[in-house]
């Protein structure tokens, strides 16, 4: 079970032993129901993530480690350029 589903799972508990009638609890169900959406519909309908400090260093981090692991597959095996052996 995701975070997500279990967060959403713990308020519903807290709910149903909050509500003092069954109409007061199907009410406040429906409603977070409606106040509660997938993740990612989430982050395409707001932006404000991308300026935050932990997602501008997740990003740096996975370009690090992009641009090393491209310096690694662009590197010659013997550490010699490809042509420098070759005879003339």
């Amino acid at each position: 079970m995701r975070v997500c589903e279990l967060l959403i799972h713990e308020r519903e508990i807290e709910i149903r032993q909050q509500s003092v009638h069954a109409t007061q609890m199907r009410n406040e169900l429906a409603s977070y129901a409606h106040s509660v959406a997938d993740m990612a519909p989430m982050l395409k309908k707001s932006k404000i993530y991308v300026d935050a400090a932990p997602f501008l260093k997740i990003k740096k981090d996975i370009q690090a480690f992009l641009n090393r692991d491209a310096n690694i597959n662009t590197k010659p095996i013997n550490g010699t350029p490809d042509n420098a052996g070759s005879a003339k």
